[in-house]
């Protein structure tokens, strides 16, 4: 992860990924991977194994906000062109809320493929385990994270740590699944794949929360190159 340094009371940025034209692109590369979850998700979910009307208010409710998330991605994409500080925080609020969307995009897909087979509910107990795990490494994170900052601290939190709980969610739910037979590999290996991204995007999104305190905090955008961009 980059590091936050205190230097005279003024946080000073490592690196330029946090730019407004860096933060851009990355915005728009989370629009096209999340479209590719999402659209792969309402095509099975208008399948006739499932069909649209099958499925609960809560589920249309998910697409509708899915859909509402596109749009604001894309107004803000069009919106914030200008190098300036109020361009800079709409752009770092906007990472850490579609990082969290990406994160649990696959999971949507992953449930409508469940949906599809007729076993979801022998897994959705699975998947709100990994998502609650999730939660859990990320608080640990960011204590972490704030533990060093306020300490003055160089060394990063070591990553096997956290991983351990993820490893071990991971041969339980094999375990389980294999134990109950409760479906076939491809099942196994989307949750896997799903399980991957999520908790890898839940590591890198605290960076992000940790530096948008920064970015509310100065009074002008850091640039790609380090100077200071004119309000």
């Amino acid at each position: 992860m980059g590091r936050l340094a205190e230097n005279n009371k003024q946080v000073v940025l490592k690196n330029d990924r946090f730019s407004i034209s860096i933060m851009k692109h990355n915005i728009f590369v989370l629009l096209l991977v999340s479209g590719f979850f999402v659209g792969l998700a309402l095509i099975v979910a208008n399948a006739n194994t499932v069909g649209w009307e099958n499925l609960s208010s809560i589920w249309h409710s998910v697409f509708y906000v899915e859909a509402l998330l596109f749009a604001l991605q894309i107004i803000i994409l069009f919106v914030c062109r200008r190098e300036n500080i109020f361009n800079q925080k709409v752009l770092i609020l906007g990472m850490v809320l579609f990082l969290y969307k990406f994160s649990i995009d696959p999971f949507i897909t992953i449930s409508m493929f469940l949906m599809d087979d007729g076993i979801f509910e022998q897994y959705v107990i699975y998947l709100w385990g990994i998502i609650l795990v999730g939660i859990m490494l990320q608080i640990m994170i960011l204590i972490r994270m704030k533990n060093n900052i306020s300490e003055k601290s160089d060394k990063k939190p070591s990553k096997k740590v956290f991983w351990f709980p993820v490893l071990f969610l991971l041969v339980s739910l094999t375990g389980m699944v294999v134990k109950n037979g409760m479906g076939e590999f491809e099942n196994l290996f989307l949750i896997f794949i799903g399980t991957v991204i999520y908790i890898g995007v839940l590591i890198g999104v605290c960076e992000y929360i940790e530096v948008a305190k920064t970015i509310f905090r100065k009074q002008k955008p850091i640039t790609r190159t380090g100077k200071k961009a004119k309000k």
